[in-house]
């Protein structure tokens, strides 16, 4: 006698590839969407390794708020595998990185009422990246284009009126998504003296004396 049998072999399970991707802190990501490879039924998709990032679960990720409080990159190296009609496939493997947000800061040399101010960029980033672009709000009004936008990390320009005027830096890092990060400080413009005096005995034969008092001001 014989017998035959149906052996039914499932497919094994693969996780389409998932591209790298980056992003600065505090930006909310792109969904991640899985596919199953092959199509049909329903896959189960797990992963993890995001970590203080993301964290780890079943299912597509879910669109989340970038964490990095450091002055380097922080990458996740995601891992993630489909489960399909019961076969559990290999892991596939993504990284997500957060780059740091840029420190911006500046020091500014106290100038005369109309004369040049002179300002110093001392921004800085992590990660090895490095400042590339400089935006510059001279007259506290919220446009970040007072001096050739992009290129001046340190610039001459004449501050108004006399006393405490504030200015804002607006720094962007080399990275790709560039970050940015914003400062606006407080700058000093001196007043000019009035230069005034008065004279008595202004006129006689010689020998004249004569006598001087300044009347010069300054506010």
């Amino acid at each position: 006698p014989s017998a035959n049998d149906t052996i039914n072999i499932k497919p094994t399970p693969f996780v389409s590839h998932v591209p790298s991707t980056a992003y600065c802190p505090n930006q909310l990501t792109a969904p991640i969407n899985f596919v199953c490879i092959p199509a049909g039924g329903t896959p189960v998709f797990t992963w993890q390794g995001l970590g203080g990032i993301g964290g780890s679960s079943t299912g597509n990720i879910a669109p989340f708020v970038t964490v990095n409080n450091t002055n380097a990159s922080v990458v996740a190296t995601v891992s993630v595998n489909a489960t399909l009609n019961g076969c559990p496939g290999p892991d596939s493997t993504f990284k997500i990185t957060v780059f740091p947000n840029p420190v911006a800061s500046f020091i500014a040399t106290p100038a005369c009422d109309g004369s040049p101010m002179n300002f110093t960029s001392t921004s800085s980033v992590g990660g090895g990246f490095s400042i590339s672009t400089w935006d510059w709000d001279m007259n506290n009004d919220g446009n970040y284009n007072d001096v050739p936008p992009g290129t001046t990390p340190n610039p001459q320009y004449t501050i108004s009126p006399v006393g405490i005027d504030s200015v804002g830096l607006l720094v962007y890092s080399s990275s790709v998504p560039s970050c940015t990060a914003i400062t606006r400080e407080a700058v000093i413009v001196h007043p000019n003296p009035v230069v005034n005096f008065i004279g008595n005995n202004l006129k006689g034969c010689p020998t004249l004396n004569t006598a001087f008092t300044s009347l010069s001001t300054i506010s």
